[in-house]
């Protein structure tokens, strides 16, 4: 009977201290990355795969414009999926491609590298070429509006996480604005945004090779 007693109260300690209720914001965002993993096995293309990641990046980390770019068979990157952007910006967004020293190196789009993966490009800086700005922002008339506090995120500010795959293989980029609270996002999100990348890199190799045995069959 007492041993009866304390499996019970085992089992009882058990279920309230595993429970699947997350605890904390940390375990909310690894339940929600989670769940974006189980979901990429029911996508049938690249750009399914893409768009979801997108929309999930806006869910989970609360930014109101969330583009994805990838590499294309010419080696230049393009923007492929879209969240929150007006149809103007993205249409003007399409029709921009990057080339691999653009993507690597900072003097035409300056920004602060913050670790191999993130990088904060400041509207200060003008990010961006002649005539992108015009149509590539949601509000281009409020670019350079100046900021209020360092820790404000601008119009013209944005987050870029990039994605690799094997042997440092720039894959693409996940590009990110207009956050829900106006500021600059907690040092713990960019972590999560970096694992996140990782994960949609390795999402995305499977799905190109998935693709390449399909239009062999």
């Amino acid at each position: 009977m007492e041993n009866s007693g304390i499996t019970r109260e085992t089992a009882n300690l058990i279920r309230k201290r595993y429970q699947r209720i997350p605890e904390s914001g940390t375990e909310e965002i690894l339940e929600r990355v989670m769940r974006f993993i189980f979901d990429t096995h029911d996508e049938t293309t690249l750009q399914s795969l893409l768009n979801n990641a997108a929309k999930s990046i806006h869910r989970i980390f609360d930014f109101n414009e969330v583009t994805i770019g990838l590499r294309g068979g010419d080696g230049l990157f393009r923007y492929e999926a879209f969240v929150g952007l007006t149809k103007d910006a993205e249409k003007k967004l399409r029709e921009i491609a990057y080339d691999k020293k653009q993507m690597t190196e900072s003097k035409e789009y300056p920004g602060v590298a913050v670790t191999k993966y993130s990088e904060f490009c400041l509207s200060e800086s003008k990010p961006y070429k002649v005539g992108e700005e015009e149509l590539s922002y949601n509000r281009p008339l409020v670019l350079g509006s100046g900021r209020k506090a360092p820790t404000e995120m601008i119009e013209g500010d944005y987050i870029d996480i990039y994605i690799y795959g094997s042997k440092d293989d720039m894959l693409g980029w996940i590009e990110l604005g207009n956050p829900q609270n106006g500021t600059f996002p907690p040092r713990e999100h960019i972590k999560w945004l970096e694992l996140f990348s990782a994960l949609l890199g390795v999402a995305i190799k499977h799905e190109k090779l998935s693709a390449s045995r399909r239009k062999k069959l």
